[in-house]
């Protein structure tokens, strides 16, 4: 299976299904972290961070990875398109569990060197007082 990219605008694409959903702009802007006045900015964006693009999906309720892939199938060597959804959804959500991963692994981390830390304390306190 051969996968090519569609060249697409990303912020015009937000943009219309912004206006196609039932939030306000100050509703869509607080659920991506997001200033209101960003907004146009971003609607005339070519590009976007992952990140921002995994929570505007979230937000937005719709998978905009899947704009980006046309899967063509190998067997026929046609342009006869296969259903990209399906994959674009498994994959978008496996982008999303494991951006969660990396978020919970650098919270993990964080919490281990404090207790490293205070380990570390407790020692110095423990020879101190020996």
């Amino acid at each position: 299976m051969d996968v090519k990219l569609n060249k697409i605008h990303i912020g015009q694409s937000i943009k219309e299904k912004l206006h196609k959903s039932v939030l306000r702009q100050t509703e869509f802007a607080d659920k991506i972290g997001e200033h209101q006045g960003n907004l146009s900015k971003m609607f005339r964006a070519n590009s976007i961070k992952t990140d921002k693009l995994i929570a505007i999906c979230e937000a937005l309720d719709y998978n905009f990875f899947a704009d980006f892939c046309v899967f063509e199938n190998e067997n026929t060597r046609s342009n006869e398109s296969l259903p990209a959804g399906d994959y674009m959804d498994k994959y978008a959500k496996l982008v999303i569990d494991n951006y969660e991963l990396k978020n919970e692994i650098e919270e993990k981390s964080k919490l281990i060197h404090s207790l490293e830390e205070r380990l570390s304390k407790y020692e110095d306190i423990k020879k101190v007082g020996a």
